[in-house]
């Protein structure tokens, strides 16, 4: 479905076939958005995005920096509509991803960061460090590791990210969230959980010595209930000759090539870009799926 071009609100509920919304290009600003009972629906443009990560170009998995995803398992997933009514709609699907306002992730069953991460820590806090010819930070890729004891303890969380040194922060919550199996925690059972994403963002941001601490809030879960393994935190360099999926190395020359994000750049009102729309009063960019915008902030 294509929206026209002079849209302000749009609806959409139990639409079972609809699988795809687009707006105009010249459409202006953001129009307010409600959608629910639409669990065939995988994008909304500026909104979000969701693939399986076997149908992405590998050329895109390694400018996210993930050189390694052979582990990713089936997992099974709940979702949520733009206004924070979360849908127990379990489905086992194969491992996907969401891409929302310039941030990628995807959840995975596993017990530690992978290996290929240049930070990774029991503590949520890290200093940047890398060789100073890598070039500027475009990215970063965060993992956070944790233990589920229960299906209580299950369920929508935010992630906080803070640049100590900038005195900036985002915060950040994924419209999609594991939901363990039912039968995972007989007898004493837990499961692992892995969340995996990269953040795009824009130039000077991040840079290597920068002080950075990670934080993660469970909305329906007691805080000290919250089991968190293992952080891990890993920048991602602006690199054109980039052969080795780590984003390091130094830039070179040559016949530019094609950027494999450039369609999740394209869109509007990511990070590294114009968030202006979604500012509030405390937050000026905080992704959240109760408000009827997806709720991203920077403060």
């Amino acid at each position: 479905m294509c929206a026209p071009i002079q849209l302000n609100h749009l609806e959409i509920d139990s639409c079972q076939s609809l699988e795809k919304v687009t707006f105009h290009p010249e459409l202006s600003g953001v129009p307010t958005l409600y959608y629910a009972n639409v669990f065939a629906l995988t994008e909304i443009k500026y909104r979000f995005r969701i693939q399986a990560l076997s149908e992405i170009y590998e050329e895109v998995l390694r400018s996210l920096g993930w050189i390694n995803i052979a582990y990713l398992n089936h997992c099974p997933f709940s979702m949520a509509n733009c206004v924070g009514v979360y849908k127990l709609e379990r489905r086992i699907l194969p491992a996907q991803m969401l891409y929302e306002h310039g941030i990628f992730s995807t959840y995975l069953q596993g017990k530690e960061v992978p290996e290929w991460f240049t930070h990774r820590s029991s503590r949520s806090s890290f200093t940047l460090q890398s060789p100073p010819e890598n070039g500027w930070i475009k990215g970063i890729n965060v993992c956070i590791v944790r233990t589920i004891s229960s299906m209580k303890e299950a369920g929508p969380w935010s992630i906080y990210i803070m640049n100590l040194t900038k005195n900036s922060s985002w915060a950040y919550t994924p419209m999609m969230y594991l939901v363990p199996e039912e039968d995972a925690f007989e007898d004493g059972g837990e499961v692992d959980e892995v969340w995996l994403s990269h953040w795009m963002f824009g130039k000077n941001e991040f840079e290597d010595g920068d002080q950075v601490t990670i934080y993660i809030n469970f909305i329906y879960v007691n805080k000290y209930d919250v089991k968190v393994r293992e952080y891990g935190i890993s920048p991602v360099y602006d690199d054109d000759d980039d052969d080795d999926g780590s984003g390091g190395g130094g830039g070179g020359g040559g016949k530019q090539k094609e950027d494999p994000l450039g369609y999740y750049k394209s869109w509007k009102y990511i990070i590294g870009g114009d968030l202006s729309a979604f500012a509030f009063e405390d937050f000026s960019s905080h992704y959240c799926h109760y408000s009827l915008y997806p709720w991203l902030s920077i403060y």
